[in-house]
């Protein structure tokens, strides 16, 4: 978490304003991954995520920041990054658990298109935390930090080494003074580095456990558990605990903005410390869990929690500024289990809920007027187990519900009252299934195979709900993982995910027809379809929109960079989607989806994890196409054709080899984005030649076939 200027928070990839606390509110994004580490200064931001990538941003404009370049330090366990205050280097913590290692970098960052590496210093295991002054720097280690020579970049030195601190957590407690604090095994300690040779312990002190704090003027504020903790510190070797206030969850970091107490975490909590001795709750963003549906209606959305058993409902009239309508529980205060939304009117929604206390089951219908109430139908427990998902198609007026690995269940439900449901019809299954959806009196489920390495699709008509009838099965069609699958039915449109996306045909008669796939190498995390629009989650990367109207012709028409986007939800013109950061916790944003389907291409391209390269035509007789990439990489790239003999025929960044390419030199690469060349192979003889991308260590070789 990070607080660039007052009334300002980054959490995760989220821009948060914070001026009025009692109306918290994203307003942007910071693009590419989601962040753990920030630093800035007057012109740049440097962020570094979970990934061990290390991104450098302008920020002329902070609620918008602009992608520079990036430096990569995967396969990383943590980084914590520090820009210098002259804009010319930038130091970055690197810790990696396999194998247990870490280090200290310098990146000379005066030519910003092209990070460069100074220096390196190494040691068993580094902890990223780094304290940046004007000459020297403060790293931690599990149980000790060292002092650092930084004045000349290009070669630091270590200067003093602190031990048997146990593990903790190093801040900056007075910066003009050099003043140190280390936080960790219940103590708080204090260190003066006037002297970075000779570092001196001033006092220690007894506090609750922590690992996080913040400060603002004399007073200190700790996180411990789920309350944060105000310390006077006028004395800073008798701190005295003044008062605890509970958050109710457990918010990891702590950052003060004038008089307003920053914690982010599982979410955004905002505190008045006006008076520093007694902090108030001012306002709150996020939800306490975790978000395992989300349905959406006209001004209003719901989520449905698996941690805690609420689900919260939200007044999204004005998208800016979203109201938390109610929270729907029992009384009891036992429901623990899995909820299910689902629409039935714009006025109402239909919540069913899996009890993992295995006593009850429950299925509601909730007005949004009227939230007050009780849930009008409850299933008790027998021999055949728990309610397992419901599926409602309101046109129909039919309801499914799926007891776990018995069957379903098939109800009618009353247009006039919904609090009616008839038992109309039953499946019992011979081996286990799982609906994937239902609708328009069609019922798809999935079947694992005997071996486990694919699974079935089998279509119901549901027609005559009396008798329900298999119309098709399908199998060996597609290599499709059981756990991943998930479909939704369109009209006779089946889109399938697994992973990756298809789109097939269902018919009562003819049964199940595969009809296309998306063409593009995406990990689908989740989607939606509106019409024939989808607006497809795109694991490490974001959202994109495809018009797949054209089976055999989908094209891409948008893309927003939105990092971990977890679910998905088009609703009239608004797209909802549920992210998730190792900071900002579960959030919900809501786009305007009339401009999402019109909106230009991605402001940042996509950054596979490892370096890439396609060659087309293959077999060619004349030009050859490469695209490559050099992926998270952010050594310069060395590109070569070599012929069956080894000898290399041409050279990317050789003007001078045989043959010739287009553009005459490849352009920059700065950010892992795909660069295109076209290699003229008029000259060369008929045979086999092989492609060979290298950026650093990693190396792709692709063997492609010149004929005449």
């Amino acid at each position: 978490m990070f607080v660039p200027r007052e009334g300002l928070v980054y959490l995760g990839s989220q821009i948060f304003d914070t001026s009025e606390p009692e109306r918290l509110h994203r307003i942007g994004f910071i693009p590419g991954t989601s962040p753990v580490d920030y630093s800035m200064t007057d012109r740049y931001l440097a962020t570094a995520d979970v990934h061990g990538l290390v991104k450098l941003y302008d920020i002329a404009d902070p609620i918008h920041p602009e992608f520079i370049s990036q430096v990569d330090f995967a396969p990383a366990y943590e980084v914590s990054v520090e820009i210098a205050h002259d804009d010319q280097t930038m130091f970055v913590c690197h810790e990696d658990r396999f194998p247990i290692r870490g280090g200290v970098f310098s990146i000379d960052i005066s030519n910003e298109q092209n990070p460069r590496i100074l220096d390196t210093l190494t040691n068993s295991l580094i902890r990223p935390d780094l304290i940046l002054y004007d000459d020297i720097a403060v790293v931690m280690d599990w149980d000790k930090f060292y002092t650092i020579d930084i004045s000349n970049p290009a070669e630091m030195e270590v200067l003093d080494q602190v031990n048997n601190l146990g593990f903790m957590k190093i801040f900056d407690w007075d910066h003009n003074n050099r003043l140190v604090a280390v936080v960790g095994n219940e103590e708080l300690k204090f260190f003066d580095l006037a002297n970075p040779r000779n570092v001196r312990l001033l006092c220690e002190s007894r506090v609750v456990p922590t690992v996080t704090m913040a400060r603002s003027g004399n007073f200190a504020y700790f996180k411990s558990g789920t309350n944060i903790v105000t310390y006077d510190c006028t004395v800073i070797d008798s701190p005295d605990s003044l008062r605890a206030v509970s958050m109710s969850r457990s918010n990891y970091y702590l950052q003060v903005d004038g008089d307003k107490l920053i914690a982010g975490g599982a979410g955004l909590d905002v505190l008045d410390i006006s008076s520093p001795e007694s902090p108030a709750l001012a306002g709150r963003f996020g939800f306490e869990g975790r978000i395992w549906n989300l349905f959406a209606m006209e001004n209003y959305f719901v989520c449905a929690m698996t941690d805690t058993g609420y689900s919260y409902v939200l007044n999204a009239e004005d998208p800016t500024y979203v109201r938390l309508t109610s929270i729907i529980t029992d009384a009891d205060n036992y429901y623990r289990g899995r909820w299910s939304v689902y629409n039935v009117l714009d006025s109402g929604f239909i919540l069913a809920h899996r009890d993992s206390a295995r006593t009850k089951d429950t299925i509601g219908y909730y007005q949004t007027n009227d939230l007050e109430r009780t849930p009008f139908w409850q299933i008790g427990k027998d021999e055949r187990g728990n309610l397992e998902n419901v599926f409602v198609d309101y046109p129909s007026g039919l309801a499914v519900l799926q007891i776990e690995d018995w069957g379903v269940e098939v109800y009618r439900i009353s247009r006039n009252n919904l609090e009616r449901f008839d038992l109309a019809g039953s499946v019992e299954w011979e081996t286990p299934e799982a609906v994937c959806d239902f609708k328009n009196e069609m019922m798809l489920t999935k079947r694992a195979s005997e071996e486990g390495d694919t699974c079935y699709l089998k279509l119901y008509d549901l027609t005559d709900p009396s008798e329900p009838r298999v119309v098709d099965e399908m199998s060996k069609m597609i290599q499709m993982n059981y756990t991943a699958i998930s479909g939704k039915i369109r009209g006779s449109r089946l889109y399938l995910h697994n992973y990756e996306l298809y789109l097939l045909e269902l018919d009562l008669e003819s049964g199940i027809a595969l009809r296309d796939s998306l063409p593009w190498d995406w990990e689908v995390v989740n989607f939606d379809v509106k019409y024939d629009n989808l607006a497809v989650a795109v694991k490490d990367s974001g959202l994109y929109v495809v018009d797949w109207e054209v089976i055999d012709t989908p094209e891409l028409t948008g893309f927003y960079r939105m990092p971990n986007v977890r679910q998905v939800v088009l609703q009239g013109e608004r797209i909802y989607t549920v992210q998730y950061g190792r900071q900002a916790g579960y959030i919900v944003s809501i786009m305007d989806a009339s401009e999402a389907l019109g909106m230009e291409m991605a402001q940042e391209p996509i950054i596979p994890e490892i370096p890439g390269m396609k060659v087309f035509p293959n077999p060619f007789n004349s030009t050859l196409t490469i695209s490559f990439t050099t992926g998270r990489n952010a050594y310069p790239p060395r590109l070569g054709i070599y012929d069956i003999n080894g000898r290399e025929v041409f050279s990317a960044a050789d003007p001078n080899s045989r043959g010739k390419m287009t553009p005459p030199t490849p352009p920059a690469i700065a950010g892992g984005d795909f660069q295109t060349l076209v290699w003229d192979a008029t000259a060369q003889p008929a045979g086999i030649y092989f492609v060979r991308l290298q950026a650093g260590t990693e190396i792709v070789t692709e063997k492609v076939v010149l004929i005449r």
